[in-house]
């Protein structure tokens, strides 16, 4: 009863990725200005807390207007008992990778309950014996579901918490222990009466409320013949004197009060036996519907049991008073008994999923017309009503709350209260993501990032990479409205028009050059975002803060000399540390990276992603990589090297291989549950497009066979995933690349930008074309169409529907087999000379295969490339320099 919960939350786990919260009333102030904040210093776990239904919707109308977390930041599921009924447990889980922590007790999720009132709270974790009681308490939340109108992902991410070899305190609970629940086949005053034993010498009973005649304290009295000493706080007395008066002698009614006339909301039983006492504490108030009630009736609490020494019981009442008289005994007593209020029609759950709003709800008659309520504000006819009162509308963005307007077949118009809407994409950001934006997000505010803070958000990728939750989506890459953001399917006339790749409206023009770390940290923030459709505030350019720096006094040297040899001096030595420190934090960064190219190159990376979710990874990821050079924490040989290595693993083939990306795509097959086709809607993104342009075009490696190298498996990548290259309309596209491009000092031009996009979809679609006809011929009379020349070292062949280079030079009319290297790839392969079509030769004659010209000179402009570097002595199969 000394404890202080929050005081405990704070002291006990710095690394939390889960929290449950059981509660009967809630404050939803409370919970967003006090508890939130100090949640998010205890590791920003993910948050859910289960309320009563009928508490939940009476604080929210008090304060909802005043809320911003809700829905977004943390979960709150109400729980409905139904009429006569009420949720009333109250517990807190915490969940890291190592360990748990869990506390079972009396108070509310309100100031009084988690800090002002007196209460009491059992406390165990993971590592001191404490895995019987956190099993436990699994199985209480199961049956706590039972009551809740809930999606999947609710009971997934409750599981999600004690998954079996997730985290290594989850490797081998125990059998459950310590905990006793309701509602069960078995009250629980029988349980309690059963635990206790033939040896119990004597009772302390302490409890704020009572049913309103005595009888489940006369029902204890009954069952254990022994002295039951029942204490009543002064001035907070829930025992009225016409229910006193009917309890048997063996019960002692006896005044106390707190120390600091603090309201003593606290319940405990205990049972004293020779040596120990048996103490049972938690949420059951001394009534019928707590300690009374059953699977079909009462109320839903949770007590922890334990057995405790004589001394630990009488120190737990050593914070109260003993009074010498008996406080005055009210004729009718005061309860925390409510009825369920006077609504035709309630809102149960309301949540939004992948552009659709749904909204549970219960109504008293058969509705003729139903209103959804957007926001106190738009109203919208829902003619979409699924079984059991599911309502659905379609939405471009999650609203904050949501009301219904009912027309029942009376007549009669009735509205429910309003309600909290869930963003699940929100809610389903991995704890690793919230912990890179909160990271990001302080940064923004204080306006910069040191190296190691840089170093921090990269450590946090790495624990995110590492740690898949397919079943959960922290983002939507697709609009919610009927125009999904997917690949642009263009027209090879469109293409090569000189309109192509400029929006509407010039969106090119008036591009600030002025740029803070700011600008970039909130555009790196918005991309772990799930609401991609906001766009971050525009930096204004008065608004830069003031960089002047008021200069100081230096100390005062009265030689001239010795003044600059001090100088010289100190400077020699901050260039000596900040080179040291300089060469340990780079190797720690490359090292880093090295462990990200490995896990994105695992073959279960692609597969243990929504397609969501990897689309965002690769972009945030290229984002940093991207800034690491900027910021020569990368040198261009490294950063071209780990971009290299991450395409291949990625996209392209390396060693006759697919890039995993494509492997995944393929094994989607034609599913009926996964279709390749909406995997990649999903994933196709404007952000992606921009990001992987910004990564490496167009200033890698110019003029280098490994840029050419490069451009050829990026075309080719374009050609087989256009919606890489296309993720959007051209506006949304050009919007990203706008934004990149003011937020992070690269160097490139805005327009260089765009070109290189336009640049990378107009070869895609080339290569495209190119494919389509010459697949209309034949090898061998493809090859015969082609001139009689010999074929030279390098030069790039086309047979079996494939591109191949020519190791060394030979004659047409060879007649032994000539040894050829796939483009995409190292393996080797032998055809006749004569099978061989040389691409520039069918590019040469514009009649032949018919392409478009904008689509030949394209492949054009890269042979002419690799001509130049052969003639450099570099071969486009020799490895990367």
């Amino acid at each position: 009863m000394k404890q202080n919960v929050l005081d405990w939350i704070c002291g006990t786990m710095t690394d939390a990725t889960s929290a449950i919260v059981l509660t009967h009333n809630i404050d939803f102030l409370f919970l967003q200005s006090i508890v939130w904040p100090r949640l998010r210093k205890c590791g920003y776990p993910k948050l859910t807390v289960f309320a009563d239904a009928v508490c939940a919707q009476g604080s929210y109308r008090q304060h909802g207007h005043l809320l911003a977390g809700i829905g977004r930041d943390y979960r709150v599921v109400p729980v409905e008992m139904g009429a006569g009924r009420r949720f009333h447990a109250k517990a807190i889980l915490f969940a890291g990778p190592s360990r748990a922590a869990l506390a079972v007790g009396s108070g509310n999720l309100t100031h009084g309950g988690w800090s002002a009132n007196q209460e009491i709270w059992t406390t165990c974790e993971s590592g001191d014996d404490g895995l019987s009681a956190i099993s436990a308490f699994r199985n209480y939340v199961s049956t706590v579901l039972a009551f809740v109108h809930r999606e999947e992902s609710i009971a997934e991410e409750i599981e999600d918490v004690f998954v079996h070899g997730a985290d290594s305190w989850t490797a081998e609970l125990p059998d459950p222990a310590g905990l006793l629940g309701a509602p069960d086949d078995r009250p629980l005053l029988d349980r309690m009466v059963d635990l206790a034993g033939d040896g119990v010498r004597r009772v302390t009973a302490y409890a704020p409320y009572y049913d309103a005649k005595g009888e489940a304290l006369g029902e204890l009295a009954r069952r254990i013949a022994v002295p039951i000493k029942v204490l009543l706080q002064r001035n907070h007395v829930g025992l009225s004197a016409p229910a006193a008066a009917t309890l048997p002698g063996n019960v002692e009614l006896t005044g106390v009060d707190s120390n600091r006339s603090r309201f003593i909301h606290a319940k405990l039983f205990a049972f004293h036996r020779s040596e120990t006492t048996l103490l049972v504490s938690g949420s059951a108030n001394l009534s019928k519907a707590a300690l009374m009630a059953d699977r079909n009736w009462g109320n839903a609490e949770l007590v922890a049991v334990q057995e405790v020494s004589q001394e630990e019981a009488d120190d737990l009442l050593a914070d109260i008073t003993f009074l010498d008289d008996v406080p005055a005994l009210p004729e009718e007593p005061p309860t925390d008994r409510w009825t369920l209020p006077d609504q035709h029609l309630r809102i149960l759950a309301a949540r939004f999923i992948d552009g659709v709003l749904k909204v549970a709800f219960k109504s008293d008659e058969a509705s003729e017309k139903l209103i959804v309520e957007i926001d106190d504000g738009p109203k919208q006819r829902c003619r979409d009503i699924g079984v059991n009162g599911v309502a659905r509308i379609r939405l471009k963005r999650c609203p904050r709350s949501v009301r219904l307007i009912c027309t029942l077949k009376s007549g009669v118009e009735v509205s429910s209260e309003p309600a909290w809407v869930d963003d699940e994409a929100s809610l389903g950001r991995s704890v690793t993501v919230r912990r890179i934006v909160a990271k990001l997000q302080e940064a923004s505010e204080t306006g910069a990032l040191s190296s190691e803070g840089w170093f921090e958000i990269l450590q946090l990728l790495h624990q995110h990479l590492q740690r898949p939750r397919q079943q959960f989506s922290y983002a939507t890459t697709r609009r919610n409205d009927s125009t999904a953001t997917t690949a642009r399917s263009y027209r090879v006339e469109d293409v090569f028009s000189e309109s192509f790749g400029r929006p509407a409206t010039d969106m090119i023009a008036g591009v600030s050059g002025a740029m803070r770390q700011t600008d970039f940290l909130g555009v790196l923030a918005h991309y772990f975002s799930p609401e991609m459709t906001d766009e971050p505030a525009e930096t204004d350019e008065e608004s830069q803060p003031d960089e002047s720096v008021e200069e100081t006094e230096p100390q005062e040297i009265s030689d001239a000399t010795a003044k600059e040899e001090n100088k010289r001096r100190l400077n020699r030595a901050g260039s000596v540390k900040d080179a040291q420190n300089g060469v340990r934090f780079h190797r720690k960064f490359v090292a880093l990276l090295e462990k990200i190219v490995t896990i994105m190159g695992g073959d279960g990376f692609c597969a243990d992603r929504t397609p969501e979710r990897l689309s965002a990874d690769i972009a945030a990821t290229a984002l940093l990589l991207r800034k690491g050079l900027v910021d020569r924490v990368l040198a261009e040989d490294e950063f071209a090297s780990i971009t290299s290595r991450l395409w291949s693993i990625l996209f392209f083939r390396s060693g006759g291989e697919i890039g995993t990306i494509e492997k995944h795509l393929q094994g989607l097959g034609s599913s009926s549950e996964h279709p390749r086709a909406a995997y990649e809607s999903a994933m196709a993104s404007p952000r992606l497009t921009a990001a992987l342009i910004l990564w490496c075009f167009p200033d890698w490696g110019q003029g280098s066979m490994d840029a050419i190298r490069f451009r050829f498996a990026a075309m080719a990548l374009a050609a087989n995933l256009p919606w890489l290259a296309a993720g959007g309309t051209d506006e949304e596209v050009v919007g990203e690349l706008r934004r990149l491009s003011r937020s992070m000092p690269t160097g490139i031009e805005f327009e260089a930008l765009v070109d290189a996009r336009n640049r990378w979809v107009r070869d895609g679609v080339a290569l495209d074309e190119f494919r389509k006809a010459a697949g209309l011929w034949k090898a061998m009379e493809l090859a015969e169409a082609c001139s009689d020349g010999p074929l030279k070292r390098g030069e790039l062949l086309w047979q079996a529907g494939e591109f191949w280079v020519a190791e060394k030079d030979c004659r047409r009319d060879q007649k032994t087999s000539v040894s050829v290297r796939r483009l995409a790839g190292v393996d080797r392969k032998k055809f006749r000379p004569s099978y061989l079509a040389p691409v520039g030769s069918l590019l040469q004659n514009p009649d032949l295969l018919k392409l478009h010209d904008g689509a030949r000179r394209s492949l054009l402009d890269v042979i002419a490339e690799v001509r130049t570097q052969q003639e450099r002595g570099r071969d486009w199969w020799q490895e990367p320099s």
